[in-house]
């Protein structure tokens, strides 16, 4: 029984390497090419509840407000802003914009490091010293994107945030995936 399963296993493994495998009962799902990716069109609202996801889920801070500086149904096409607060005070920001012409996503200012490399570099800017938390920055297709993230005294339910190398690299993956994200909406 187990030679039968691992052989229909392995037959299917074959013939999906070469020509697909697909069961006649279901209908084969479409192919995911790069242009059938479009992604549906994000709202400000629907970015700041994913950037306040990111700040509880990923850092764990507690009593977060989001702060979208324009409705929160206005589609996001040429740019999005959100600001992430607690108890009044902002913590984190995020803020993205479509060009074409500035292909600089740190906008040229001075103090942003490479941390990550390859397709899509992630520039890290520490500010800490002066107050002014930590940055982010990435460029996907035509998007540019900023993460910003407060660190002086934001509570999580651990303590106080401690932008940790396990916390700089979620903060990277996170700027990463939802620069990917905007880069797939329709314009």
């Amino acid at each position: 029984m187990k030679v039968t399963f691992f052989a229909a296993v392995s037959a299917c493994l074959m013939v999906l390497a070469t020509a697909g495998c697909s069961t006649p009962s279901a209908p084969s799902e479409p192919s995911l090419t790069p242009t059938s990716m479009k992604a549906q069109a994000m709202n400000q609202g629907q970015l700041c509840d994913t950037l306040a996801a990111f700040f509880a889920d990923e850092l764990r801070v507690v009593d977060l407000q989001t702060q979208p500086l324009r409705a929160r149904d206005t589609v996001i096409s040429p740019g999005g802003i959100c600001d992430v607060a607690q108890g009044g005070e902002r913590v984190g920001r995020w803020e993205s914009l479509h060009t074409m012409t500035r292909p600089d996503p740190t906008e040229g200012v001075p103090g942003y490091k490479e941390i990550a490399g390859g397709e899509n570099p992630v520039f890290f800017y520490d500010r800490r010293d002066d107050g002014f938390g930590v940055r982010f920055a990435t460029r996907f297709g035509e998007w540019n994107a900023r993460l910003f993230v407060y660190t002086v005294d934001i509570r999580t339910a651990d303590g106080l945030l401690d932008i940790d190398d396990e916390n700089m690299h979620k903060c990277a993956e996170f700027i990463v995936e939802l620069t990917r994200k905007l880069a797939a909406m329709p314009l």
